[in-house]
C-alpha cells in the first residue's frame, strides 16, 4: 500500500510541475540544463507550498511573484529562514526524470 501511495505523490508532483511550470514544454535540453532547471521548479514549488501569506492556488502565487517584488521577498525570506535553521525545503530529488525525459 505504501509504494502505491508514494507512486501517486511523485505523480502528484509531476502534474504540478508540468500544469503549473509547464515542464514538459521545457525546450532547455543541453547539458545540465534540464536537471537545473528541474530543481529550480522544485525548490519554487516548496516555497509556493510552503507560503501561508496567501490563500490560492499554486499558479496564483507564481503569477504574484512574478509581478510583486514584496511578494517575491516574503518567499525569498521564508526559504532563508528554513535554510538558516537547518529545516530542509521538503523538495524531493528522487528521480533522474529531468535528464531522461528531455534526451
Amino acid at each position: 500500500m505504501s509504494r502505491v501511495r508514494n507512486r501517486w505523490q511523485v505523480e502528484c508532483i509531476h502534474w504540478v510541475l508540468n500544469k503549473t511550470f509547464r515542464e514538459d514544454e521545457s525546450r532547455i535540453r543541453k547539458a545540465q540544463g534540464p536537471l537545473v532547471f528541474n530543481v529550480m521548479r522544485k525548490i519554487a514549488m516548496a516555497l509556493f507550498k510552503q507560503d501561508e501569506t496567501k490563500e490560492v492556488s499554486i499558479k496564483a502565487k507564481k503569477k504574484m511573484a512574478g509581478l510583486d517584488n514584496d511578494y517575491r521577498s516574503t518567499l525569498w525570506s521564508l526559504g532563508l529562514k528554513r535554510a538558516s535553521r537547518g529545516f530542509p525545503l521538503n523538495v524531493k530529488f528522487n528521480d533522474q526524470s529531468a535528464i531522461t525525459r528531455h534526451r
